[in-house]
């Protein structure tokens, strides 16, 4: 659980440290791309983590509700890329991709520095 958080905040600071880049460079691509791809990442991790909880805790072990939910999460996706492709094109899309991928790379930076960390400690 305390992993959890450490993402969503990582993931936090990864999204306001692209809002200040991108409205210090005034790119929209970066502006608003990248940041809104952040953020429906971090919307998406979060229905993730409710979708988990309620099959946990409630010990749903409905197969055909978790595939809807993981379907609803990658619809989700689709339709805002399909949107911005629509209004603002390749580049667009491109851009928001950058964003949807903050998650993974918090999750995977996570998994590294705790390897590090532990690496390190191996050492002494």
């Amino acid at each position: 659980m305390e992993d959890i958080k450490t993402i969503f905040k990582h993931a936090g600071i990864f999204s306001a440290s692209v809002l200040v880049y991108g409205i210090l460079i005034w790119n929209p691509y970066v502006l608003f791309g990248t940041f809104s791809g952040s953020l429906v990442a971090i919307l998406n991790f979060y229905s993730l983590c409710e979708d988990v909880k309620t099959q946990v805790f409630q010990r749903d072990t409905s197969r055909r509700r978790a595939f809807l939910r993981y379907v609803k999460r990658y619809v989700f996706c689709g339709i805002y890329l399909a949107v911005l492709g629509h209004f603002w094109g390749l580049a667009m899309i491109l851009s928001a991709a950058v964003g949807l991928l903050n998650i993974k790379l918090n999750i995977y930076l996570l998994a590294v520095f705790k390897k590090l960390k532990n690496y390190s400690r191996k050492e002494e």
